[in-house]
């Protein structure tokens, strides 16, 4: 049922550092509130819907009480990740996004000394510390519902990271983060990739996956360094 939409996205949503400090708070609200006991939402099975807006359009919408509507995004979270992977569990710390983010600047004007290049980006998100990812999903509007609706229930039962956000218009298409806690943990990505495969998310199609630290120093798919975005290619 899911549909290859392969390839990366565009911002285009304010300046670097809102868009750092959205992306953090998101994360941070949807892993640490703990209003909701997990019993009960495992329980509750939620209902996803397309919502018309008027004019042909329509907003993603998911009734479940651990799913909320942030920033463009549905967020969901499971709150026993930490409890089941107690050593995997940890967060890019603000400070260690803003070190990133200066050293990339200084790295910018000196360019007879510093070639930008993937390498050097992965190598100064592990030196700072900004170890967050997430593994890219798209989904076109006709297979979206049940797209987000696996993503949710597999992530909900344990069988993926931490967290997972879709936004909720499309732009021709659905994107889909499904987060990592650490890059440098090629176990863990690959637990959290499989269990999209066994979920029948992606089962038969390449994901990539991308470092929130490209994300945080808004490259993307397009950028000026012409260097890849991405840094991970799984099949599943």
């Amino acid at each position: 049922d899911e549909v290859v939409c392969l390839g990366t996205f565009s911002s285009g949503q304010g300046s670097l550092s809102a868009q750092i400090a959205r992306t953090l708070g998101n994360k941070r609200k949807h892993l640490s509130d703990d209003d909701v006991s997990f019993d009960k939402c495992r329980k509750h099975t939620g209902v996803v819907a397309k919502v018309e807006t008027g004019g042909g359009s329509y907003r993603l919408t998911d009734s479940h009480p651990w799913v909320q509507d942030v920033g463009g995004w549905l967020w969901a979270r499971d709150s026993s990740y930490e409890k089941n992977f107690p050593s995997k569990h940890r967060e890019d710390d603000p400070d260690d996004i803003g070190n990133l983010e200066a050293q990339f600047e200084r790295a910018k004007k000196e360019k007879e000394k510093t070639e930008i290049t993937h390498d050097f980006v992965v190598e100064l998100a592990k030196k700072n510390g900004v170890l967050h990812g997430k593994w890219l999903l798209y989904y076109s509007p006709e297979y979206v519902v049940k797209g987000w609706t696996k993503i949710r229930d597999a992530l909900f039962n344990g069988e993926l990271g931490p967290s997972a956000k879709i936004s909720v218009t499309p732009d021709g298409r659905h994107s889909v983060c499904v987060y990592c806690p650490n890059f440098t943990d090629s176990a863990e990505l690959l637990r959290i990739r499989r269990g999209l495969a066994s979920a029948g998310i992606y089962a038969n199609c390449v994901s990539r996956f991308k470092l929130d630290a490209f994300t945080n120093l808004n490259i993307y798919g397009k950028n000026e360094f012409n260097i890849r975005a991405t840094s991970f290619d799984c099949g599943g």
